[in-house]
């Protein structure tokens, strides 16, 4: 059974169930299911098999390694554990011990690096960093010793090298530059070009067991980190079409679709994924689950989206969007109706869900406990929470229609109220046309909380329909506000 959900597993990312490798994919596997449900016993399972692949290759680097003369003469040292054989002699040629040593040591080089991203994940933080250390030392020394040769390597051990070093070259990378130095003196580079240079030639070698999984990270850079979403459409697009039934491109594809307003193209993928993948991996088709009440809640179907978030809240264990998927949730039964006497005990452990340094976590806890405390949200705030929805499902026009309705025409603050030379030559800066003396506002003596919730809602609709000295008019308003808020 195990076996089962650990190849599925495999086809959530490559579509497929058959590899030459199954000794190395199961470890795989349970890592990518650990890291999505942040289970002990995932994690503990997902350990135990990098174990048991890490065991493989050291006897493979010892059974491999020039045997000594007493080894030859008992005709010692020239054999490969069952795993790794290659073929059915009971003994290797010199190129076949050659070929089981390179592949012993890419899949050591591997091991390390999912060991030091579960340790991450887990918050080990000090085995996280050592481990990472020594699998960057061992992908490094393979690249300095291949690249001489390797248009004639194994395009297993060509497209594993090019995805360990370049997920490493690119994460380095984000280090800030004050601290470089200390990521030189412990052994790392940062060189942020040339570690997507090598993941783009790991994507590109259809023959590597490694080109889905760059594929994955590289639509990660350009969707989350870039926010590059035609880059982004583009792969996930290729992705789908070489693997069909990779689940998770699927989830990033909905994703990019809800973060385009394209809400019902995404409804059908987040609902493609649950049902293909409830059964067999859970915390998927949760994270689908959620994404598919956030669609809902953008599309203003609030009981629709209550009815979702309710059922993954009860369902989800993992500490991952626990807080402000609550929070939504309170929201959506209050703007469907429900008394907020009704929804407080919803709420009441809500400072058990939040995550340490998680700002979005602890702004939700925020949020709840001043709904308790007032007892529901006010008109004015209940707008401005429904237009900050607008913005995220890209109808800024909608938004500014809903911001519209709180402030009156005389309801006016001077343009450089407020703003130093620094903010005035800003303005200076944008090239559309001018806004006039004065933006609107929020009523005199309103809250500065929900000013500057109005300014930044208005100044996100403005900046997304191109009006940029409307929007940095709004957004400097906000910063103005800072002392209050």
């Amino acid at each position: 059974r195990e076996r089962e959900r650990d190849s599925w597993i495999c086809v959530c990312v490559w579509g497929s169930r058959h590899h030459r490798h199954h000794h190395h994919r199961h470890p795989q596997c349970s890592a990518l299911t650990a890291f999505l449900t942040e289970d002990p016993d995932d994690l503990a399972a997902a350990f135990a098999r990098l174990d048991a692949a890490a065991a493989t290759a050291s006897a493979t680097a010892a059974a491999t390694s020039p045997p000594s003369k007493i080894k030859r003469m008992l005709g010692l040292g020239s054999s490969l554990p069952p795993p790794l054989q290659t073929s059915s002699a009971a003994a290797a040629s010199p190129d076949q011990l050659a070929a089981a040593a390179l592949v012993a040591r890419v899949i050591d080089a591997e091991v390390g690096l999912i060991y030091g991203f579960l340790h991450l994940r887990a918050g080990s933080y000090v085995k996280g960093s050592y481990r990472l250390r020594k699998a960057w030392k061992a992908f490094s020394a393979l690249v300095r010793e291949l690249a001489p040769c390797a248009a004639s390597l194994d395009p297993y051990i060509t497209s594993s090298i090019a995805l360990g070093s370049g997920m490493f070259l690119f994460f380095i990378s984000l280090t800030p530059p004050k601290f470089l130095w200390l990521v030189s003196f412990v052994g790392f580079e940062a060189d942020r070009e040339r570690g997507l240079d090598s993941l783009r030639s790991a994507m590109l070698d259809p023959r590597g067991q490694r080109a889905p999984m760059a594929l994955l990270f590289l639509i990660w850079v350009e969707m989350f980190f870039c926010e590059r979403l035609d880059d982004a459409e583009a792969l996930v697009t290729a992705a789908l079409d070489v693997y069909p039934h990779g689940m998770l491109f699927a989830y990033l594809r909905g994703y990019m679709f809800r973060k385009r307003g394209a809400l019902d193209a995404a409804a059908a993928d987040f609902d493609a994924v649950i049902a293909a993948s409830r059964r067999e991996l859970p915390q998927l088709a949760l994270a689908a689950m959620y994404e598919r009440g956030s669609v809902l809640y953008m599309a203003e179907r609030w009981a629709d989206a209550a009815a979702v978030l309710s059922d993954f809240v009860d369902a989800n264990r993992a500490p991952s969007f626990q807080a402000y998927a609550t929070l939504e949730l309170a929201y959506a039964r209050h703007f469907a109706g429900e008394s907020p006497h009704d929804i407080a005990p919803l709420l009441d452990d809500m400072p058990s869900r939040v995550r340490k340094h998680y700002t979005f976590d602890q702004f939700a806890a925020r949020k709840a406990a001043e709904y308790a405390a007032n007892n529901g949200i006010s008109p004015t705030e209940s707008c401005l929470i429904q237009a900050f929805n607008r913005n995220d499902a890209s109808n800024p026009t909608g938004a500014l229609e809903l911001l519209a309705t709180l402030a009156s025409p005389d309801a006016s603050t001077p343009v450089a109220a407020g703003l130093d030379e620094h903010a005035l030559a800003l303005l200076d800066l944008c090239d559309d046309d001018d806004v006039g003396g004065t933006v609107t506002t929020l009523p005199p003596n309103s809250p500065p909380p929900l000013c500057g919730m109005f300014h930044y809602a208005a100044g996100k609709a403005h900046a997304a329909l191109g009006a940029r000295r409307l929007a940095l008019v709004h957004l400097l308003a906000v910063d103005a506000l800072e002392h209050e808020l």
